[in-house]
């Protein structure tokens, strides 16, 4: 204890009391986590305590710039995002509505959602979906039509990049503030975003003053759409961001091995000579500056002088290229999200176990953020305007949507997964429509096709391996030729018997 500890006790001893009980406890904690240890190991660690709006704002421009760039010229990164953005929406996320009506018209609206006219509703979620992915959000605008325009529901969508929100608007305001382009009130909720009218890097940008100037639109306007990973988060994050350093060494990497095997396919010969005259070898050429260089031909037989000798350039070999490349691989296949497999495409050292492992994970991951994501903060709030627009046109008994159907996975061992669904139905541990959901379809509409076609087959006098009287009957064929077959072997076995009986009494 020094001086200044006891002068403090003589003071306030409750102060030296709080005081020693800091020191003891910060004792105990670096104690007890080698990550919180203040050593040579950690050292160089530097860490900061800043919230995630901070960590986040300055670092975003760059991220979002070099992640685009990653995935136009990068291979390993455009395939990871082609990949979680595939299995997110697939063919289309399917909407069952009370209404068969409703479905009609929901479907009708598909064909002519896009305010750009280029593609249908799945369409515009793979974009929305691969924006998110690759510059960590997307915005969606809700573009209301007039009557005169002729749409059945007057709304169509328009699709974003988060460039086009103003980042360097940052204030307080008398009714709230805003924070990296985006308006809050004074309880922390959304009110609008500032939003320049062209994206401002086009072309046109340049010539026009209007473009640069960012616009106030309501929060009831716009979809923002990205994923949250902390409670304070206002702007999202590029996936590319946790392996761009890895990806980036890597491509210098490659980059450097190539050279160097560009160098080595130039086969050199070092001819060295002690003598006052040279003596070139056959086929030898004059030099620019003078000097004899020499050629090698298939089958050439060359005799040196005294005093002459060749060397050859021996080329180095990187054996530990391919370990060191698949590595890197693996952890930027865990960075995204997505298996070893799936991002190389290399199936060479994978079975049937193996992969279904990877993708039980890869699967629970893809379902988490649809259910988690995709569904409350995209698809609810583009159906609740669907539903309230529609109800303005006429439509009052609109609703809600009952149940989501998301995109299927395809099955690694069909057979075997079937038929695992199969068991798992009668035994009462899955629904047949939660199995029927969980291929991409609507159970409804395949009851009703099953329906339908039954009634068609009979009608037409056709029956299949697939219909219920055919397998009954498979069955009880199988059943009385099993009968026939036990009986068939019991009077064989009684023939034997009574052959035996016979052949000991004649001897006998």
């Amino acid at each position: 204890m020094n001086r200044l500890e006891r002068l403090i006790g003589y003071v306030s001893p409750s102060w030296r009391a709080k005081r020693e009980f800091a020191r003891m406890s910060l004792e105990i904690a670096e104690r007890q986590y080698d990550g919180a240890s203040r050593s040579r190991r950690t050292a160089g660690w530097v860490t900061g305590g800043g919230s995630a709006n901070s960590e986040i704002f300055s670092a975003l421009p760059t991220l979002r710039n070099r992640s685009r760039d990653l995935v136009r010229n990068n291979g390993y990164a455009r395939r990871a995002i082609s990949i979680l953005v595939s299995a997110m929406v697939g063919d289309g996320v399917k909407a069952k509505f009370q209404m068969d009506l409703q479905g009609q018209v929901f479907t009708r609206w598909q064909s002519y959602c896009d305010a750009d006219g280029l593609t249908s509703f799945s369409g515009l979620l793979e974009l929305i979906e691969n924006t998110r992915r690759v510059s960590g959000e997307a915005l969606v605008r809700f573009r209301v039509r007039r009557a005169e325009d002729g749409f059945e529901v007057p709304l169509q969508l328009q699709v974003l990049e988060p460039d086009h929100i103003d980042s360097s608007r940052n204030e307080t305001l008398a009714n709230g503030y805003i924070m990296s382009g985006v308006q809050f009130n004074t309880l922390g909720q959304r009110v609008g975003y500032w939003l320049f009218r062209e994206h401002p890097g086009e072309i046109v940008n340049t010539l026009r003053a209007a473009g640069r100037e960012s616009v106030f639109v309501p929060a009831s306007e716009v979809i923002h759409y990205f994923k949250r990973e902390r409670p304070s988060q206002v702007r999202g994050v590029p996936d590319v961001a946790a392996a761009i350093m890895r990806m980036r060494d890597l491509d210098d990497y490659e980059s450097a091995e190539l050279v160097r095997k560009k160098i080595e396919a130039c086969f050199s010969v070092f001819i060295t000579n002690n003598q006052p005259s040279v003596t070139a070898l056959a086929g030898s050429e004059a030099a620019s500056n003078g000097r004899a260089v020499d050629k090698l031909a298939p089958g050439m037989v060359a005799h040196l002088a005294n005093g002459e000798g060749i060397e050859f350039a021996t080329p180095s070999v990187n054996a530990g290229y391919g370990d060191y490349v698949k590595s890197q691989l693996r952890a930027i296949a865990a960075a995204f999200g997505i298996t070893y497999e799936q991002l190389t495409c290399d199936l060479s050292s994978v079975n049937y176990s193996s992969i279904r492992a990877g993708l039980i994970e890869f699967k629970r991951l893809i379902v988490r953020d649809q259910w988690n994501l995709m569904v409350p903060q995209l698809l609810v709030p583009i159906i609740q305007r669907w539903v309230q627009l529609a109800q303005l046109r006429g439509y009052t008994a609109f609703d809600m949507p009952l149940e989501w159907t998301m995109p299927k996975f395809e099955w690694t061992d069909p057979l075997k997964e079937i038929l695992g669904d199969k068991e798992a139905v009668r035994a009462g541990f899955k629904t047949l429509p939660e199995v029927i959901r969980s291929m991409g379809y609507d159970p409804d509409q395949v009851f009703k096709e099953a329906a339908e076609t039954k009634q068609k087959l009979a009608e037409m006098g056709l029956t299949f391996d697939s219909s219920a009287e055919v397998s009954e009957g498979l069955v009880a064929l199988l059943e009385k030729s099993n009968n026939e077959k036990e009986g068939a072997d019991r009077a064989a076995n009684q023939r034997g018997e009574l052959t035996e009986w016979l052949k000991n009494y004649l001897t006998h």
